[in-house]
């Protein structure tokens, strides 16, 4: 469900996903994000997928690494590191009051593993359905930006992380990017999509007004 700055929020327990593209600068708004809530005495947990647990980061390893696997293989080892992640990370930093900013979700699961690699969305969604364990995020902010740009933004940086996923063809991006859309279109969860193409400053003046909408919602 993509919904305005105008939504209004309710009963939020403080979950929030940041999702997008590769390069459409989901790790710097987190940042930008984290160090805002905290400056408002929040306390605040940030965290990402897969990774996020010691098992997590294995399977970061493996997924984001060169050698090839086959498709299913794929899926099940995100859907391994989210059941881990939900369990032992999320839930928990929940129930201790802690506001949760996660770098990505199932959504890409979704956009990478079904639009991306082509495998049956129905299936994809039922292995993320049993991975997330009914937790749903309050807001999920999907970062949109033509996936050729973002491409050019993780190339030019010198101290990111290895990631296979970056050295697929163009037209798997677009894939991507168009999975991003429609799920945020189909999916029940609030969605802010933001135009990724302009400055980091400019970006955050777009998201600032959906934290404050969802701040309000937030139990306190």
């Amino acid at each position: 469900m993509i919904i305005d700055a105008d939504y209004r929020f309710d009963s939020c327990r403080g979950f929030l996903v940041l999702e997008g593209v590769n390069g459409a600068g989901k790790s710097t708004l987190l940042k930008k994000i984290a160090s805002y809530l905290s400056a408002q005495d929040h306390l605040v947990f940030e965290t990402l997928q897969p990774g996020g647990t010691p098992l997590g980061e294995k399977i970061r390893t493996i997924v984001l690494g060169e050698q090839k696997r086959e498709l299913l293989s794929e899926l099940f080892l995100f859907a391994a590191d989210r059941a881990e992640h939900v369990s032992a990370v999320l839930v928990p930093a929940l129930d201790q009051g802690q506001i949760v900013l996660c770098d990505r979700y199932y959504y890409s699961t979704i956009a990478f593993q079904g639009y991306g690699r082509g495998l049956p969305l129905k299936q994809v969604k039922q292995v993320n359905q049993i991975a997330i364990q009914d937790l749903l995020p309050d807001l999920v902010i999907l970062l949109d930006l033509d996936p050729e740009e973002g491409l050019k933004r993780t190339r030019a940086r010198t101290n990111s992380d290895v990631d296979s996923f970056e050295s697929e063809e163009l037209c798997f991006h677009e894939k991507i990017r168009k999975g991003f859309l429609e799920v945020a279109d189909q999916c029940a969860e609030p969605v802010a999509v933001i135009d990724a193409q302009c400055t980091e400053d400019q970006v955050w003046t777009k998201v600032a007004p959906f934290i404050d909408s969802w701040l309000l919602g937030v139990k306190k």
